[in-house]
């Protein structure tokens, strides 16, 4: 009877430990614009790992980061403490493309501490909309996985297939 008793405290506080866990090291966000289609649609939710090493960032991988100060306050409305969602194109090292305003071609190594990002929507086309170099430390989550869609309360998943 004793032995039952402690079995279920220590599964209750298993349980306890596994929910702040992922309470503190995973969050989830909706997108909200349409940058990452067609990977990611307005609507969709990912999950994100909030404590990633920044050293383990690839080019190729989704990101959530704060926007630098210059994309706050022109040209994107308000948008607040919002964090974007991106891909990552270019680390420390690298050099990336960009276009100036006139379609010229300018090529920029990255510096140390910093990554640059864009969004999917334009991935086969000269990319303009390039942001970088961001520091590390705007850094807020790496994205996962995407989540299942919730529609009227029923897990979509496929547009065509409904299961509750």
């Amino acid at each position: 009877m004793v032995l039952m008793i402690s079995l279920f405290w220590v599964g209750i506080i298993l349980i306890l430990c596994l929910i702040q866990f992922i309470r503190h090291f995973l969050i989830t966000a909706t997108v909200i614009s349409q940058s990452m289609s067609p990977t990611l649609e307005i609507g969709d939710r990912v999950l994100a790992f909030k404590y990633w090493p920044v050293r383990w960032l690839r080019k190729g991988q989704i990101i959530l980061f704060w926007p630098p100060s210059q994309y706050i306050s022109t040209g994107f409305g308000n948008i607040g403490n919002i964090p974007f969602i991106k891909r990552i194109v270019g680390v420390h090292g690298d050099f990336i493309s960009r276009y100036e305003n006139d379609s010229s071609q300018k090529d920029e190594m990255i510096p140390p501490g910093y990554f640059s990002v864009r969004g999917d929507l334009f991935v086969n086309q000269n990319d303009k909309y390039t942001i970088g170099p961001i520091p590390f430390s705007s850094l807020m989550a790496l994205v996962i996985m995407k989540l299942p869609r919730r529609e009227n309360n029923l897990l979509v998943t496929n547009k065509n297939d409904k299961a509750s």
